[in-house]
């Protein structure tokens, strides 16, 4: 009797392992597919984000094109109707100062 109350015992430790180490398979597996499924959406977003910031570089560059078109074909006579007037003497304002380095040895 106390024979099979051993071998009970034990196989009933070695169910409780083989639980323990298919739970922890399973749940590797799992772990595994979530990082796997969130890198390749992380990749996707990065990807579907290239996209945009090109198409926008694109409509940056197409405006600058359309405003430089805009600016070479604006008259004097138009600008001054705006309320820009062409300034016939540029001054600039010059500051005379002494302009120290400082040097941390």
């Amino acid at each position: 009797m106390k024979t099979l109350a051993q071998q009970l015992h034990r196989s009933n430790k070695q169910q409780q392992l083989f639980r323990l180490m298919l739970i922890g398979i399973v749940m590797s597996f799992v772990l595994y597919g979530f990082a796997i499924a969130s890198t390749t959406i992380s990749i996707a977003d990065a990807d579907m984000n290239n996209n945009e910031i090109n198409q926008l570089q694109t409509e940056i560059a197409e405006l600058e094109i359309k405003y430089f078109e805009m600016i070479n074909d604006l008259s004097i006579q138009e600008a001054e109707l705006y309320g820009l007037n062409e300034v016939p003497e540029v001054r600039y304002a010059h500051i005379n100062e002494t302009k120290s380095v400082a040097y941390n040895l």
